[in-house]
Protein backbone atom coordinates (compact mmCIF):
# COMPACT_ATOMS: atom_id res chain seq x y z
CA UNK A 1 0.00 0.00 0.00
CA UNK A 2 1.20 3.57 -0.79
CA UNK A 3 0.63 6.52 1.82
CA UNK A 4 -1.19 9.74 0.43
CA UNK A 5 -2.87 12.63 1.25
CA UNK A 6 -6.52 12.33 2.12
CA UNK A 7 -9.64 14.57 1.59
CA UNK A 8 -12.98 13.75 3.57
CA UNK A 9 -15.91 15.33 2.88
CA UNK A 10 -19.22 15.25 5.54
CA UNK A 11 -22.86 15.97 4.70
CA UNK A 12 -23.81 16.74 7.97
CA UNK A 13 -28.64 16.19 8.04
CA UNK A 14 -29.06 19.59 10.24
CA UNK A 15 -32.08 18.44 10.89
CA UNK A 16 -31.43 15.23 12.53
CA UNK A 17 -28.83 16.41 14.20
CA UNK A 18 -31.40 19.21 15.58
CA UNK A 19 -33.30 15.98 16.71
CA UNK A 20 -30.61 14.54 18.33
CA UNK A 21 -29.05 17.40 20.10
CA UNK A 22 -31.82 19.66 20.44
CA UNK A 23 -30.49 23.85 19.87
CA UNK A 24 -27.41 22.91 20.33
CA UNK A 25 -27.01 20.56 17.15
CA UNK A 26 -24.14 22.99 15.13
CA UNK A 27 -21.76 21.27 17.89
CA UNK A 28 -21.64 18.35 15.31
CA UNK A 29 -19.23 20.85 12.89
CA UNK A 30 -17.15 21.10 15.96
CA UNK A 31 -16.60 18.30 17.34
CA UNK A 32 -15.88 17.14 13.94
CA UNK A 33 -13.05 19.82 13.20
CA UNK A 34 -11.94 19.39 17.51
CA UNK A 35 -11.56 15.38 16.16
CA UNK A 36 -10.11 15.27 12.80
CA UNK A 37 -7.91 18.47 13.64
CA UNK A 38 -6.34 16.04 16.06
CA UNK A 39 -6.02 13.89 13.82
CA UNK A 40 -3.68 16.09 11.68
CA UNK A 41 -6.33 17.28 9.27
CA UNK A 42 -7.20 20.74 8.17
CA UNK A 43 -10.62 22.20 6.86
CA UNK A 44 -10.28 23.29 3.70
CA UNK A 45 -14.12 24.68 3.27
CA UNK A 46 -17.20 23.69 5.61
CA UNK A 47 -16.94 19.98 6.22
CA UNK A 48 -13.91 19.77 3.76
CA UNK A 49 -11.20 18.13 5.43
CA UNK A 50 -7.54 17.45 4.40
CA UNK A 51 -4.47 15.14 6.14
CA UNK A 52 -1.49 16.84 6.63
CA UNK A 53 0.35 14.52 6.26
CA UNK A 54 0.70 11.00 3.72
CA UNK A 55 -1.54 7.91 5.24
CA UNK A 56 -2.74 4.94 4.75
CA UNK A 57 -6.05 4.91 3.44
CA UNK A 58 -7.19 2.06 6.69
CA UNK A 59 -5.62 4.69 8.90
CA UNK A 60 -8.13 7.31 7.34
CA UNK A 61 -10.44 4.41 7.51
CA UNK A 62 -9.73 4.13 11.08
CA UNK A 63 -9.85 7.00 12.38
CA UNK A 64 -13.24 7.92 11.20
CA UNK A 65 -14.40 5.20 13.46
CA UNK A 66 -12.74 6.52 15.99
CA UNK A 67 -14.85 9.73 15.32
CA UNK A 68 -17.94 7.95 15.26
CA UNK A 69 -16.93 6.21 18.36
CA UNK A 70 -16.22 9.11 20.54
CA UNK A 71 -19.31 10.71 19.14
CA UNK A 72 -22.20 8.00 18.25
CA UNK A 73 -24.73 10.42 17.57
CA UNK A 74 -22.72 11.45 14.44
CA UNK A 75 -23.50 8.05 12.42
CA UNK A 76 -27.17 9.44 12.64
CA UNK A 77 -26.73 13.14 12.06
CA UNK A 78 -24.04 12.63 8.54
CA UNK A 79 -25.77 11.87 5.26
CA UNK A 80 -22.79 11.05 3.60
CA UNK A 81 -19.09 11.04 4.16
CA UNK A 82 -16.32 10.30 1.38
CA UNK A 83 -12.62 10.11 1.43
CA UNK A 84 -10.96 10.53 -2.29
CA UNK A 85 -6.87 10.22 -2.30
CA UNK A 86 -5.26 13.59 -3.28
CA UNK A 87 -2.48 13.97 -5.90
CA UNK A 88 -2.35 17.20 -6.19
CA UNK A 89 -3.54 20.23 -4.61
CA UNK A 90 -2.94 23.89 -5.75
CA UNK A 91 -3.85 27.29 -4.97
CA UNK A 92 -5.03 29.24 -7.92
CA UNK A 93 -6.66 32.07 -6.13
CA UNK A 94 -4.67 34.30 -8.54
CA UNK A 95 -7.26 33.54 -11.24
CA UNK A 96 -9.41 35.36 -9.10
CA UNK A 97 -7.93 38.54 -9.78
CA UNK A 98 -9.86 40.55 -11.80
CA UNK A 99 -8.67 42.70 -14.79
CA UNK A 100 -8.25 45.66 -13.26
CA UNK A 101 -5.79 44.25 -11.00
CA UNK A 102 -4.29 42.09 -13.65
CA UNK A 103 -0.91 44.80 -13.48
CA UNK A 104 -0.43 44.55 -10.00
CA UNK A 105 -0.10 40.50 -10.23
CA UNK A 106 3.40 39.42 -8.76
CA UNK A 107 5.91 38.40 -11.27
CA UNK A 108 6.22 35.17 -8.64
CA UNK A 109 2.63 34.29 -9.13
CA UNK A 110 3.05 35.08 -12.82
CA UNK A 111 6.09 32.81 -12.87
CA UNK A 112 4.38 29.69 -11.14
CA UNK A 113 1.19 29.77 -13.22
CA UNK A 114 3.91 29.28 -16.02
CA UNK A 115 5.67 26.41 -14.00
CA UNK A 116 2.32 25.00 -13.23
CA UNK A 117 1.08 25.23 -16.87
CA UNK A 118 4.35 23.67 -18.09
CA UNK A 119 4.38 21.01 -15.65
CA UNK A 120 0.74 20.16 -16.87
CA UNK A 121 1.59 19.56 -20.19
CA UNK A 122 4.29 17.02 -19.59
CA UNK A 123 2.45 15.35 -17.72
CA UNK A 124 -0.43 15.32 -21.19
CA UNK A 125 2.68 14.06 -23.08
CA UNK A 126 3.36 11.28 -21.17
Amino acid sequence: MIKKIYQISFDVDTKTAEDILGINYRKVYQQIKDYLNAEEFISFQGSVYQSINKMYYTSALDMLVGLLEKHPHLKQSIRDINISAIENTRNVNFLLEGPERDKTIEISKKDEFERIYEDDECELER
